[in-house]
């Protein structure tokens, strides 16, 4: 049970650090939103939650600034939807937690808004992580991710070597090598849920998460800054709260040190404001290029000071040998729709109802019939039969479709159809099943003109499939998705 001493401590952490995830979300995805200039709704929402996220980076237990910080969060994630990455999929389930147990509180008058923050939303927060964490682990248990050449693990595994400047590693050619590193991650994430969930090793589940996404966040390819500073946020609600108490003592006795660490946020604050006004220079590629340099380093900072507050405070202080227990459910016992909401959406590829931003990015898993390659949990259950009605592009005047018949990418047609429908200029000549068709202008087409629901579009939504075996590794958004 959190105690009463330390209560509102782990709020404050948590809530800093998904502010810092929020805004380096906002760093990361600036070039697709185009800059400040000239910035679409979905960028006004995504500024709105970063700005929010800057007031918490000082003040990290403002509460307003929490509530804009999660409609903006929330608002944003509905409709970037289903383009949006597993990261701020998690961020708008926490939105939906806050929200909610906020609104009770102050609805049903039960008091201290901070201590029903700390009985429901902070419980509901940590089984969001584990259900999430659970399921993409099991996603990686797959034919393609254990295959070396094609594997996720050891693509970004060489990524982050690159970009670190070690150019000549090459773990996906290596071999028994390659096929260690995935099986490595594998177990590791496995191991992460396993270690927190138990009561006496939950310190050392924190410590290897910590060291593993922050071994994940050096890949300066393709950030992960952001998703890493949100599994922080996550491992800091399974600390003890010795945790807390011992950080507190220790900064206490450093001369100064609360002024340090204030003008500590309000430097790096300014930072963020600095880099985020930069967004808006012409010269995109420069200001990209220099701000992905600062993030970076600023990020191995960070990743560098964390693993060692955790190792010194926990290992070195022996505070390992104290576990203790932590609050699981919600007082608001309805908020466990949160978490269940979570599990859902992991199970739903495999019922091959919606395979976009259900916890299987980056793990190489393919549901559609005829191409399935999960080795654990069973696919093809037959609730939906769109998964199995596939496209293949073989000529286009859209450069968009034009890569699937490049990268030798299928598309489920009802993805082509929601793609298509908004451009009605373009032509397109694809193979589906046995027949071959002809589209001079997709206006007079009556099938690939007819718009899909924005529900199905949103919360239906199903990946690409790759036509080759075993499946490579996706590292990006294809046009369609």
């Amino acid at each position: 049970m959190d105690s009463v001493r330390t209560r509102p401590a782990r709020l404050v952490w948590f809530s800093w650090w998904w502010a810092l995830a929020v805004l380096l979300h906002t760093l990361q995805a600036w070039p697709v939103f185009g800059g400040m200039a000239n910035p679409s709704w979905l960028a006004l929402w995504e500024y709105v939650a970063a700005a929010a996220a800057l007031v918490l980076i000082v003040r990290p237990l403002m509460l307003p600034a929490l509530v804009v910080m999660s409609l903006g969060i929330f608002i944003s994630a509905w409709m970037a939807a289903p383009l949006i990455g597993n990261h701020w999929m998690i961020s708008a389930l926490l939105s939906l937690g806050f929200l909610g147990t906020l609104a009770h509180a102050l609805v049903r008058r039960t008091g201290l808004v901070v201590d029903a923050l700390m009985r429901s939303f902070l419980p509901v927060a940590r089984g969001v992580f584990l259900v999430f964490y659970t399921f993409s682990a099991l996603a990686k248990i797959n034919r393609g991710f254990v295959d070396p050449i094609t594997s996720c693990a050891t693509f970004f595994a060489d990524q982050t070597a690159h970009s670190l400047g070690w150019q000549s590693l090459d773990t996906a050619g290596s071999g028994g090598v390659g096929r260690t590193i995935a099986v490595a991650v594998i177990v590791i994430e496995l191991s992460v849920v396993l270690l927190l969930v138990l009561r006496r090793t939950r310190v050392w589940g924190v410590l290897l998460a910590v060291v593993f996404h922050g071994l994940i966040g050096l890949d300066g390819t393709h950030s992960f800054a952001d998703f890493t500073a949100l599994v922080y946020a996550f491992l800091i609600l399974f600390l003890p709260e010795r945790f807390f108490e011992r950080a507190t003592d220790l900064m206490g006795r450093v001369r100064g040190a609360r002024a340090v660490h204030t003008v500590v946020r309000c430097v790096l604050a300014g930072l963020i404001v600095v880099l985020i006004v930069l967004l808006g220079s012409d010269d995109r590629g420069r200001t990209w290029s220099w701000v992905g340099d600062v993030r970076d380093v600023v990020w191995w900072v960070v990743t560098a000071t964390v693993v060692l507050a955790v190792v010194g405070i926990l290992v070195v202080g022996r505070e390992r040998t104290r576990p203790e227990s932590l609050v699981v459910l919600p007082t608001m016992r309805w908020l466990v729709v949160v978490p269940l909401i979570a599990g859902v959406n992991g199970v739903l590829p495999y019922a091959g109802l919606k395979t976009a931003y259900s916890w299987n990015m980056y793990s190489n898993l393919v549901t559609a019939p005829g191409y399935e390659n999960g080795l654990l949990i069973p696919t093809g259950w037959g609730w939906d039969e769109r998964q199995a009605d596939l496209v293949q592009i073989l000529d286009s005047s859209d450069p968009g479709l034009l890569q699937y018949r490049d990268d030798g990418y299928l598309i489920p047609m009802v993805m082509l159809r929601a793609y298509t429908s908004g451009r009605p200029s373009i032509s397109l000549v694809y193979r589906r099943g046995d027949a071959v068709f002809t589209v001079d202008e997709v206006a007079r087409d009556p099938e690939l003109s007819k718009p899909v629901p924005a529900l199905t579009r949103k919360l239906g939504a199903l990946r690409s499939v790759d036509a080759t075996r075993p499946a490579r590794c996706q590292d990006r958004f294809l046009p369609a998705l």
